[in-house]
């Protein structure tokens, strides 16, 4: 998945790519530009606010141009220009709503700062979600029992349980602390006003916090949470997933899979997860710890950041990337086990590489290679022992 904001240029290459225009701050002094569309493989998104989404497709037209790309114009404006083999249709892309991040693309630099991603860490904390037997008294709204309905809504004042069927179902738990449980299909579940509880199905599902202090976890698919306004937990759990904090101190755990997390305003913690697949960190505006293993890249945002590398299960096959470290504001602590630890310094080292980066070495394997303004040494790394 390519996540794209203004001006941005896309090229998907092989395979089936997704396309994912942020078009949810409204109009574009730039269009974006996707050089390589597929109609047959490729898919497009186009990511709008709350009031556009209402609008639908009546604020969207396509018109192709002379050199036989198409230019996509929302409210009268050009968002977006596609090169494809033949024009594009108005089935060929798809609207959403979101909050996705403003990050760049990671081909070359793989590293994360405002503009658009090439896609799609402590340890794991599970979110449990109640069983009905544990829910109190309140309104019990089961639906697991129907058939494949799509588009089944749900929108209720109380605290509800709401149980998704095996279609792609649309559930909002409205005011009231909410649980809401995906089915099977491709699920969109609101948890509204309150603390709610929210987990996704089976499949690619997305879950949005709202209001209140929530509860997000993914299941099996490539998922997409975004918490709201309180202090929220989501976890990925299986799956390549997007979680998206938005304001407050919230709790972000990629889970495994190639994730990647947005911790957004607040002072937040963010988890890659313990698999060793490459995950995106972004802490965003506060004071975030970002919690990586192997092979993630981290980029702190503003404020006074902690990069914290777990080195504990042994030597990297590739190593952590911290983008952005500020040595008058940030930290970086190595997380060792307990024969490294008590060796102390003996078997780590820092050294320069070619391209400007502080690499920090431990039994000669790198371990994290780090972005900052003078070169680091040992002094400027902290140390700890992992919990056994």
């Amino acid at each position: 998945m390519l996540i794209a904001q203004e001006a941005d240029v896309l090229t998907g290459g092989e395979g089936s790519d997704t396309y994912a225009i942020d078009a949810s701050a409204g109009a574009f002094d730039q269009s974006v530009q996707i050089i390589d569309f597929n109609a047959n493989e490729d898919q497009i998104e186009i990511m709008l606010n709350e009031e556009d989404y209402e609008q639908g497709q009546k604020n969207i037209r396509i018109e192709t141009n002379d050199d036989g790309s198409s230019v996509v114009y929302f409210n009268n404006e050009e968002v977006l220009v596609v090169n494809s083999e033949t024009p594009l249709l108005q089935k060929d892309i798809v609207l959403t709503t979101a909050s996705y991040v403003d990050l760049t693309a990671l081909e070359d630099t793989d590293e994360i700062t405002e503009g658009d991603v090439q896609q799609k860490p402590l340890k794991t904390r599970m979110v449990a979600i109640p069983s009905t037997e544990s829910l109190p008294d309140t309104d019990l709204d089961d639906l697991s029992g129907a058939p494949e309905i799509d588009d089944q809504v749900n929108e209720y004042a109380g605290s509800d349980h709401l149980t998704g069927s095996a279609g792609e179902d649309h559930m909002d738990g409205g005011a009231g602390e909410d649980t809401l449980l995906g089915g099977r299909g491709e699920d969109n579940l609101h948890g509204g006003d309150g603390d709610d509880q929210i987990r996704g199905g089976a499949h690619a599902d997305q879950l949005w916090g709202d209001m209140g202090d929530d509860k997000l976890s993914g299941n099996k698919g490539n998922d997409t949470l975004t918490g709201g306004a309180g202090e929220d937990t989501l976890v990925g759990n299986r799956g390549d997933d997007g979680l998206y904090g938005n304001d407050g101190n919230d709790h972000l755990d990629g889970g495994s899979g190639e994730d990647v997390l947005f911790g957004g305003n607040g002072n937040d913690h963010l988890e890659g997860g313990s698999d060793d697949v490459r995950d995106f960190l972004k802490g965003g505006r506060g004071d975030d710890l970002l919690i990586a293993q192997e092979a993630d890249v981290l980029t702190g945002g503003d404020g006074s950041d902690t990069f914290s590398i777990d080195a504990s299960a042994g030597a990297f096959d590739n190593s952590a990337q911290i983008i952005d470290f500020n040595e008058n504001e940030d930290q970086i602590e190595i997380v060792l086990d307990e024969t490294n630890f008590d060796q102390g310094l003996k078997n780590i080292r820092v050294e320069p590489n070619e391209t400007g980066q502080s690499v920090v070495y431990l039994n000669n394997e790198a371990i994290v290679a780090i972005n900052s303004e003078t070169p680091l040494s040992l002094a400027d790394i902290g140390f700890s022992k992992a919990n056994t």
